[in-house]
Order: structure tokens, then sequence, then C-alpha cells
């Protein structure tokens, strides 16, 4: 398990399982300077969105995602003390987009972030999808069809995340994460905030990463 003292409070979690996410919570609460006197619950909302409820009423933003990969089982949390977080992640295959995945979760208006995404060489759907579903569990609203949600480049990491149906507007970094000793084993990571602006400069300064066997990069695009 690693985490780092950030704006955003993120935790890789491997193995991933209750206790480890429990504890990753622990200490994240402990680097954001959340009381020891201050308890708190997970409860799910009607959407499926986590909710971490703290007993002085403090507004917590969570989110958690899995990709177990056999014989892997990775899971990312994001915690941000006053406003909401969303991430996700998914194993990223060094492929083509399936045509048919792609035409159930794309819109025309992606055509740019698509062009962006496809001159990685990796799977361009996985990663609109990762950076749609980052978007949507910011929101809560994960039900959304995702053709309904618009993903346009800002920058080489970041990409602004639109929607009119599910009343969406925010920014997504994405990030790529990968095995010090498998380098060809990547995931794609999204973490969605209310500006991109407010994330860390550099996750590669956090010394925890490759102690623990991992690079974390900001995506760089073409």
């Amino acid at each position: 398990m690693m985490s780092g003292q950030l704006s955003t409070h993120f935790s890789i979690i491997e193995p991933d399982t209750p206790k480890a996410r429990e504890a990753a919570m622990k200490l994240a609460f402990s680097d954001l300077k959340l009381g020891a006197h201050i308890t708190y619950h997970v409860e799910m909302d009607g959407n499926g969105k986590p909710h971490v409820h703290a007993s002085d009423k403090t507004h917590i933003g969570y989110s958690l995602s899995k990709a177990h990969l056999k014989p892997r089982k990775i899971a990312v949390q994001a915690i941000r003390l006053g406003e909401d977080v969303g991430v996700d992640i998914e194993y990223w295959p060094k492929q083509a987009a399936d045509a048919a995945f792609l035409e159930t979760i794309s819109s025309k208006a992606d055509h740019r972030a698509l062009e962006l995404l496809r001159c990685t060489g990796h799977d361009a759907g996985v990663a609109l999808w990762v950076i749609k579903e980052a978007a949507l569990k910011f929101t809560g609203k994960v039900m959304v069809d995702p053709r309904e949600v618009i993903v346009t480049p800002k920058g080489n990491s970041c990409f602004l995340v639109t929607s009119n149906f599910a009343q969406l507007q925010t920014e997504v970094s994405v990030l790529i994460l990968n095995t010090i000793a498998e380098p060809d084993l990547v995931f794609i990571l999204g973490l969605a905030q209310l500006s991109a602006d407010n994330q860390p400069d550099d996750f590669r300064k956090l010394p925890f990463l490759r102690a623990f066997g991992w690079d974390l990069a900001y995506y760089s695009g073409c």
C-alpha cells in the first residue's frame, strides 16, 4: 500500500483487500490532518457512489476503483477534504481499440481526444472509458450513457469532460501506472476534480512509488 500527502490524497493498494482499504483510509485521514477524535463511516448512495461521513460533518470527497488482473489485485483510492473527487483505473493493453466497444462509449465530439489517445499505441477506447468513468464518479451519476459525455483535450495530461445531460463539467488528469519489474504491465488512471490545477505537479517526486516497485507519471500525449 502506498500513499502520499497531496492536495488530494492518493493511494495505490496492492493486494486489494478490505483490511488494506481501511488501513489506506486511516493513513489518508492522518496525512490530511483529520483529527484522531473524528470517526467516519462509508455508505453507498442510490447511484452506487461511496460516501464517507465524518462525525464532525467535514465534507470528504472519496472515490475507489479496482483493476483485478490475475494474479494482481490492485485498487486506487482518492480522498479530498472539502471537494468531491473521482478516480478510475483499468489495465491498458497495447492494441487498437475494439470498434464495437468504442461505438458504445464515444460521441462524434470525442474525435480530438481519440486522435490524441490513439497515438500512444495503446487501446484508445479503454483510455476514453477511464476518463469518462472518472468524471461520472466525480458527479455520482455513474449510470449515464457515456455517449452523452464529451471529452476534449485541454493539455497533454488533462481533459475537459462535459455533459449537458448529466450537468457535468470537470477536469480529468490522466496518469500511467506500471510496475518496474514488468514494464509491459501498464494501467491507465483518471483522476477527476473540480480543477486539475489543484493537482500535484509531479507524482513521481513521491519516493514511496519506486520503493514499492511502481512508476507513475502523467500521460504526456504524442
